[in-house]
């Protein structure tokens, strides 16, 4: 299900990894990749991702807990977060967002309980200094307990801003969203921003929204989707393991950038989670760490 014509961010030639640890598993060390420089995208230069089963980036395992940044324009990938310090082996990561003061928000795929509390797959947990907390009780706020958030995207988070979107069509405020819509909530009101029509026409009823990112100036997004798809605008083909964009202004989807073909094992990993990390990049990582401490310095 390969992309016949060149995404934005292409497959490149790579070199040898080199790596700070033996251990064949990902840790919050840097993992670098040689690469040819390639121009500076307008979109986001980094991505952080998160996938739906282990796999591996470059020859390291990656769980679905953890996440990982690309950046895009050197091939380069490095470690952003082991959510899985808070979270139980089984709890998928299945959203994720990086707020502009670089904390982390996310959704799982199930329900756990944390520090003796239940915390629900309708709900947004948010790490910032090491701490987890609930920012967004889904339930509180019109989700049923049967909806599951599995696309974020954190517009504010004083007052709380989000887009989301949903793993099943759910009942919200008396109208049924699909799982490829994308929604809106603020200041306690859900709406809807594109409907899985406006995104992929006749193959909406196939496809999952299952990682959203969108561009506060112009509203462009990118997302994920959990199978592949054909034959929509001018993409011939794409994975659920490409990010694709879609253009607000002209209403078209296209591919913006094709992970596998940039060190993620593939086709046995679905993309179900991304994030721009922004001007932020991972510093010492929940594994090495405490504070979950960010920097501004890019590699």
């Amino acid at each position: 299900c390969r992309q016949r014509l060149p995404p934005q961010h292409a497959a490149v030639s790579c070199g040898v990894m080199t790596m700070t640890s033996s251990l064949r598993t990902l840790s919050c060390a840097l993992l670098v990749v040689s690469c040819p420089a390639v121009s500076r995208p307008a979109e986001p230069e980094i991505l952080v991702l998160s996938v739906d089963s282990a796999t591996n980036v470059v020859g390291l395992r990656v769980d679905d807990e953890q996440a990982v940044a690309l950046r895009l324009d050197r091939s380069l990938w490095f470690c952003a977060a082991d959510l899985g310090a808070f979270l139980p082996s089984e709890v998928d990561v299945d959203g994720l967002s990086i707020t502009v003061s670089g904390a982390v928000v996310f959704s799982t795929d199930v329900g756990f309980m944390h520090g003796g509390s239940a915390v629900a797959d309708e709900d947004l947990l948010l790490i910032e200094a090491g701490v987890l907390s609930v920012i967004f009780d889904g339930s509180a706020h019109g989700l049923p307990v049967s909806a599951d958030i599995d696309a974020v995207h954190v517009a504010g988070l004083d007052p709380l801003e989000i887009y989301y979107s949903v793993a099943t069509p759910t009942e919200i405020g008396g109208t049924v969203y699909a799982d490829d819509d994308i929604l809106h909530w603020a200041g306690g009101t859900h709406s809807l921003v594109l409907s899985g029509n406006d995104l992929f026409g006749s193959q909406r009823d196939r496809l999952d929204v299952d990682g959203l990112w969108v561009d506060d100036d112009d509203g462009d997004l990118l997302i994920s989707t959990d199978v592949g798809l054909v034959d929509v605008d001018s993409l011939t083909s794409a994975c659920d393991d490409d990010i694709l964009h879609y253009r607000l202004a002209t209403g078209t989807l296209s591919l913006f950038a094709e992970p596998s073909g940039l060190g993620l094992d593939s086709p046995r990993v679905d993309i179900d989670a991304l994030a721009d990390a922004g001007p932020h990049v991972f510093a010492d990582g929940f594994e090495a760490g405490d504070t979950g401490r960010w920097s501004l310095s890019i590699p």
